[in-house]
């Protein structure tokens, strides 16, 4: 007996209905759905989000991973305390966790994980991350991130290490890089708020990149160089002539600024702390 029942339309299909005429291309799709948005046929998120759908049809995972350089691995050989104070530092949900080299991975660390070990007390009872740890989902760098979306939802997972050709790890990707290419960037708990210096103890502060010099300049009673940025990662990119790495550091006017989150076009978030620049033997 067939199936006479209706079959649901697909989002391509609902499009037409919005068109005068048939699409031929890519490019004839993307012209139409401008002209929906300015016939207000449909508003500007909806415009955003279907120029992000076709925009990712034609990425990889390479267009979209944080490279290698960028990414903030712990390595099982550390400490329980250096690698938790690496997690309170960079606070991100997944971490690569290394073994004997970086090439060398030997499982995904979720902080949830780490956090129900502690609620349960098994923490103390750990010698090493080993037991925590997850497999490695590992993808080809030039797979089609609309692909590497499905295998995500299939497979249940967050996250994914890219490998060139030759093995070799190029990079990481999460299923939030793919989404935000889509909807646009996903802001976290703290970026939602508005609050750019947060203490830390006596001598450690974190502060967002977009904290404006002056007002790093205030807080802290010093004297940044207000005229080469408006904001403190404008001014400390400046001074690398590039984007800073995750981890890497920079003294200014008696202050330590280390880059905690970073991705290939900003940087986000740094740890600033107090110093005795004698010690340092750089800075402004």
């Amino acid at each position: 007996m067939s199936d006479t029942r209706e079959k649901p339309m697909t989002w391509l299909a609902k499009l037409k209905d919005l068109f005068d005429t048939e699409p031929n291309n890519r490019d004839d799709l993307l012209a139409q759905i401008k002209d929906a948005f300015n016939r207000q046929i449909i508003d500007v998120e909806a415009l955003r989000m279907l120029q992000g759908v076709m925009s990712l049809s034609a990425q990889r995972v390479r267009d979209i991973m944080v490279p290698r350089a960028q990414m903030v691995m712990l390595n099982e050989r550390d400490s329980l305390a250096d690698n938790l104070a690496m997690i309170l530092e960079t606070e991100h949900s997944r971490y690569p966790v290394t073994g004997d080299t970086k090439d060398n991975l030997v499982g995904i660390l979720m902080s949830k994980d780490l956090l129900i070990a502690y609620i349960r007390n098994q923490v103390d009872a750990l010698e090493s991350l080993t037991p925590l740890l997850r497999p490695v989902f590992y993808v080809p760098e030039g797979k089609r991130a609309a692909e590497l979306l499905r295998e995500f939802q299939s497979r249940r997972l967050h996250i994914a290490v890219a490998v060139d050709e030759y093995g070799s790890i190029t990079g990481l990707v999460t299923i939030e890089d793919i989404i935000e290419g889509i909807v646009g960037e996903i802001e976290d708990e703290y970026d939602k708020t508005d609050v750019h210096i947060l203490q830390i103890d006596e001598h450690r502060f974190t502060v967002k990149a977009v904290a404006g010099v002056d007002e790093v300049n205030a807080f802290f009673d010093v004297k940044l160089d207000t005229e080469a940025a408006d904001t403190l990662g404008g001014l400390v990119v400046s001074r690398f002539g590039r984007v800073p790495q995750t981890g890497e550091s920079l003294a200014l006017s008696g202050l330590l600024f280390k880059v905690l989150r970073a991705d290939r076009r900003r940087v986000q978030l740094f740890k600033v702390t107090l110093i005795n620049e004698d010690e340092i033997g750089h800075g402004e």
